[in-house]
C-alpha cells in the first residue's frame, strides 16, 4: 500500500447499503457484517445501512421506502463513496450522482438467470424478476462495479458492455472465526476414530452445490471399499439427492460446528454444478482455509480451482466424474500429504477489502480527488 493509498482511505468516508439484514448471522448475512468490520478498519467513516426485515412479503413492499431513507443518509451524511448490494440502488444510485457521490455496486449473481432455480412460489418469482430486473438496471448505472467472480464480469461485460473501472474480488475470511480444536480434539468431539479417513463438506445443499456429486463419489468410495466417509455439516442433505442416506449428516451444524468439523477432516471438498453464469466465490472455501484443512475443489473452475492451485491449500478434482475424483483423492492420501497440514494463506476480509480500495482508487472518481 502506498502513502497515497493510505492517506485516501484515511480520509475517505463510505455509505454502504444491502436489501438484506446483516442479523441473520449465516451466508451472505455473517460475509457481509465480516467484510464491513475489516472495511471500517480501513477508512475514516463507514455508515452502514442493511435492510432490517427478514421476511419477504415485508421486503417486497417496503424496499421504496428503503430507498428513500438511503436516500436521506446520502444527503446528510454526503460520503464520499455509496456501495449497494441487491435490490437497493435503483433510485439512490442516481441520487448519489446528482450530489456528486462516487457510487459502486458489489455484484455477486445473475439473478434474473437464477430465479427458476430457486423453490419459491410462481407469485414469488414473478415479484423477484421485476426487482431483479431493477438490480440489473442499478449494476448497469453504477461509477464501478465489484464482482465476486471473473466468470461474472465477463458475462456481464459481453452482455452490457465493458467497464474499465470494474474489478472482481474473491470472498474471504473473518480472522477470529475459526475453531481452536486439534485434529484430535475434533474427532472426538464428532466421535471419528482417529484412523478413519474423513472428507468434510460444510456448503448448503442448494441446486447448484452440486450435493448429488458427492453422493455418486461416496458411492464408488464403498463400492472399492476404500474406508473413506463423506460428512455433511452444512445444511440437511434431501432425501431426492441422497435417497439411500450415504452421506452421514451432521446438520445442522451452526458456525462453531461447522469449523470444528473442518478440523476432524482430512479433506474438505468443494464441488459445483455448471448451471448458473458464475459459479461465484464459495464462502466455505475460505472456512476451510481459515481452519487449516486441504481442500479438493472442482476442476476448471474460476473460484474454485484457480484459487485452491495458486494459494497452494489443495488440488482440483472433476466431481462430475466420481471415478476421476476417486482416483484424485486416493491419490491425495497415498502420498501422505494429509499427513501435514497446509502453509499458512492469508486471505482474510482486511486483504480483500484493500482490493475493493484498490479498486476504487484506480477507477476515475466522482468526489474522493476533489474533496480530499
Amino acid at each position: 500500500m502506498s502513502i497515497k493509498n493510505a492517506i485516501w482511505w484515511w480520509l475517505m468516508k463510505v455509505l454502504y447499503a444491502c436489501s438484506f439484514s446483516l442479523n441473520e448471522g449465516a451466508g451472505k448475512s455473517r460475509a457481509t457484517f465480516q467484510k464491513l468490520d475489516a472495511l471500517s478498519h480501513l477508512v475514516n467513516e463507514l455508515y452502514i445501512c442493511s435492510f432490517p426485515y427478514k421476511a419477504n412479503w415485508i421486503k417486497a413492499f417496503a424496499l421504496p421506502f428503503f430507498e428513500l431513507y438511503v436516500c436521506s443518509l446520502l444527503l446528510l451524511k454526503r460520503p464520499d463513496v455509496y456501495i449497494s448490494r441487491g435490490f437497493v440502488g435503483w433510485l439512490s444510485l442516481r441520487f448519489a450522482r446528482v450530489i456528486n457521490i462516487t457510487t459502486v455496486r458489489e455484484v455477486h449473481a445473475d439473478l434474473a438467470g437464477e430465479i427458476d432455480l430457486l423453490k419459491l412460489s410462481r407469485q414469488a418469482k414473478y415479484v423477484l424478476r421485476i426487482y431483479s430486473h431493477l438490480s440489473i438496471s442499478s449494476d448497469k448505472y453504477a461509477d464501478i462495479r465489484i464482482f465476486n467472480n471473473p466468470d461474472l464480469m465477463a458475462w456481464f461485460h459481453r452482455v452490457y458492455g465493458e467497464r474499465k473501472s470494474d474489478g472482481y474480488v474473491y470472498n474471504g475470511y473473518c480472522e477470529d472465526g475459526g475453531a481452536e480444536l486439534t485434529k484430535e480434539q475434533a474427532r472426538r468431539l464428532f466421535g471419528f476414530a482417529e484412523t478413519a479417513r474423513i472428507l468434510v463438506f460444510v456448503g448448503s445443499a442448494s441446486e447448484w452445490h452440486g450435493v448429488d456429486f458427492l453422493v455418486k463419489l461416496q458411492e464408488e468410495f464403498i463400492k472399492f471399499g476404500d474406508g473413506i466417509s463423506i460428512v455433511c455439516g452444512g445444511g440437511a442433505v434431501a432425501s431426492s439427492l441422497d435417497p439411500n442416506k450415504i452421506l452421514l449428516n451432521l446438520s445442522p451444524l451452526d458456525e462453531l460446528g461447522c469449523a470444528s468439523l473442518i478440523k476432524a477432516s482430512d479433506l474438505c471438498l468443494l464441488p459445483v454444478k455448471n448451471n448458473r453464469v458464475s459459479p461465484g466465490s464459495p464462502l466455505k472455501l475460505y472456512d476451510y482455509i481459515l481452519n487449516g484443512a486441504w481442500v479438493a475443489a472442482q476442476s476448471n473452475t474460476n473460484g474454485y480451482s484457480d484459487e485452491v492451485t495458486n494459494l497452494g491449500v489443495g488440488f482440483s478434482v472433476d466431481f462430475r466424474s466420481p471415478s476421476l475424483a476417486r482416483e484424485a483423492i486416493k491419490e491425495f492420501f497415498d502420498s501422505k500429504t494429509h499427513l501435514v497440514k497446509p502453509r499458512k494463506v492469508n486471505a482474510s476480509w482486511r486483504v480483500r477489502m484493500q482490493q475493493w480500495l484498490y479498486i476504487i482508487d484506480a477507477a476515475p472518481s466522482r468526489s474522493l480527488r476533489k474533496s480530499h
